[in-house]
């Protein structure tokens, strides 16, 4: 190479574009082995359910549709389901239910 010459950036995007894409093939293995809904994502952790009826509140970590049905998700990090956290599952379910989804 000489002086002046600048070197080809078509390695590099190709490089860039393949980090990518193993990226995202790496996200999806992951969500799924997670049991995560791979569906369009209405809300993220910025939506509190509430029930005047029940006298109930929540706010899921994400709400997703997958087809027609409305999902609400919650990330624990603990490495055992407690029935807490079914409990808060089921009130989830509920508050969603009852909610309609405009996004």
């Amino acid at each position: 190479m000489t002086p002046g010459q600048s070197l080809p950036l078509w390695p590099i995007a190709a490089g860039v574009l393949l980090a990518g894409l193993l990226l995202v093939l790496a996200a999806r293995r992951v969500r799924k082995a997670r049991g995560l809904a791979s569906g369009r994502t209405l809300a993220l952790d910025d939506v509190t359910l509430y029930s005047a009826r029940y006298r109930l509140t929540g706010r899921p970590d994400r709400i997703v549709r997958v087809g027609k049905k409305v999902i609400p998700e919650e990330w624990k990090s603990a490495r055992r389901l407690w029935p807490g956290h079914i409990a808060q599952m089921g009130v989830y379910f509920l508050l969603s239910a009852r909610r309609k989804h405009a996004c």
